[in-house]
């Protein structure tokens, strides 16, 4: 390239940039498209076509164009064009009019709530969603503080003064209850729990590429072979994020466990448990050590789970990826477990969770599909110990030559739980999780080498 056309590249390169910046992506799309024409900047304009064509809600032409360029669908658009549209098309029930006409009451939020006949709706300030919830089940019994809770964790990321508690507190009820995926971590936390536990799964009841099919056998396995109810609740609040310019997906950390809260007067529910893992506890997204019982995240939490007459119990906190597999394995329900959500029946071998959930328990993956590739070089590294622990379980430590360094070390000890995880969980159920794990695995020898884990300092080759 000559220094006048490398001059005329960088001009017209930092053009579409400004005019993408601001969100122009029609002028930025149109002077990409013509530097595309005359070859100039082409991994560059190809992107910003693909992302303005995004921003500006044209979701054929980016399915369009990336049947054009599969090359450039390394964020999955392709896949989001396809759910964007079939959500568009999906017709649900209609919103009723009592709940469609009302306005959202930020001051008293047990006010948003309606019942008619089984399903729950919530208005929420840009529109409505709902649960079916079991028989005989009756919004007015559920005490104010739950559905206070409810709000917070369904709008707090969006809306700040739902954090505020108005309400009086709830006296705990009886029971242990468990938001229930069928996947690999929540189906240890199961097996970690009293059998009296009571399961709860939240249904995605929209279009999307989540298969439901794999916690389905799960579900089937616990009530034919093991004598163990399961509540389906179905729901659409996935689709809450949506109106915030989100995609689909949980509001917050504990929104898989709002049908929980909403039942929780319905069952005598006295705690909720979730499927947690060290790698969303102890280590900060799975690459870095932290107290975290001093945290922020746990010094609020529970509290505010308390309020409303519940404990938060985290029963697999101590417990690794790791460590949740070998546990489901020495259960008859391992054989049936599948945490893959691409595939309704098995898992599709290609994706992150076939690589670090089937892998290493020797089922069928290819460490070199698209998707695990491009995670396997993203630094930091996704769920960073395990994967690491992963690829040296299946001799693939070729997979990630760049951390080398940790991969020549011994990482045996990954499957081992991590016992001050223990400390926080309540003392009444702290017994039960001991003795289980005890049984189970083997506990990490002290000093720990959980808390030397930072992969950020890693001198990667």
């Amino acid at each position: 390239m000559s220094w006048l056309s490398n001059c005329q590249a960088i001009i017209s390169r930092q053009r579409i940039r400004f005019h993408y910046n601001r969100g122009n992506w029609g002028q930025a799309k149109l002077y990409a498209t013509k530097d595309l024409e005359k070859r100039r900047n082409i991994d560059y304009c190809r992107d910003i076509i693909l992302r303005s064509h995004w921003n500006l809600g044209d979701f054929h032409e980016v399915i369009d164009f990336l049947s054009q360029y599969p090359e450039c669908d390394s964020q999955h658009f392709m896949q989001r064009a396809r759910n964007k549209l079939a959500c568009a098309e999906w017709k649900d029930e209609p919103i009723p009019p009592m709940v469609h006409s009302a306005v959202f009451d930020d001051a008293n939020p047990s006010r948003n709530w309606y019942q008619i006949d089984q399903r729950v709706w919530f208005r929420h300030p840009k529109g409505a969603t709902y649960w079916d919830m079991p028989v005989h089940y009756d919004l007015r019994q559920t005490h104010e503080s739950l559905l206070e809770l409810a709000t917070q964790i369904l709008l707090g990321p969006f809306l700040s003064s739902t954090k505020k508690v108005r309400s009086v507190a709830r006296k705990r009820g009886d029971r242990w209850s468990l938001a229930y995926s069928g996947g690999v971590d929540s189906t240890a936390a199961m097996l970690m729990m009293p059998e009296d536990t009571i399961l709860s799964y939240h249904e995605r009841v929209f279009p999307s590429n989540l298969k439901h099919g794999n916690a389905r056998r799960c579900i089937d396995f616990l009530q034919n072979s093991a004598q163990r109810t399961v509540e389906v609740i179905p729901s659409n609040h996935e689709l809450i994020r949506t109106h915030y310019g989100k995609k689909v997906g949980f509001s917050s950390s504990y929104a898989a466990g709002v049908h929980l809260i909403l039942l929780a007067d319905h069952f005598n529910l006295g705690s909720i448990a979730f499927g947690t893992v060290v790698e969303n506890t102890w280590l900060d997204k799975g690459v870095q050590y932290r107290n975290f019982e001093q945290s922020w995240h746990w010094k609020y939490w529970p509290k505010r789970f308390l309020h409303a007459g519940l404990l938060l119990e985290l029963p697999i906190n101590h417990l690794t990826e790791a460590c949740a597999l070998a546990v489901c394995q020495q259960s008859p329900i391992g054989k049936v477990v599948n945490s893959c959500i691409r595939q309704d029946d098995g898992g599709c071998g290609v994706c992150w969770k076939c690589f670090h959930k089937n892998g290493p328990i020797g089922r069928h993956m290819n460490p070199r599909s698209k998707e695990i590739s491009s995670k396997l070089n993203a630094i930091p590294l996704r769920s960073g110990m395990h994967a690491l622990w992963a690829l040296q379980n299946q001799n693939l430590e070729h997979m990630a030559p760049h951390y080398a360094e940790i991969l020549k070390q011994d990482l045996t000890w990954w499957k081992s739980a991590y016992g001050p995880g223990l400390r926080i969980i309540s003392p009444s159920l702290r017994s039960y999780v001991e003795e289980k794990t005890e049984r189970l695995l083997e506990f990490m020898d002290e000093p720990y080498e959980l808390e030397r884990v930072n992969l950020n300092q890693l001198n990667l080759e």
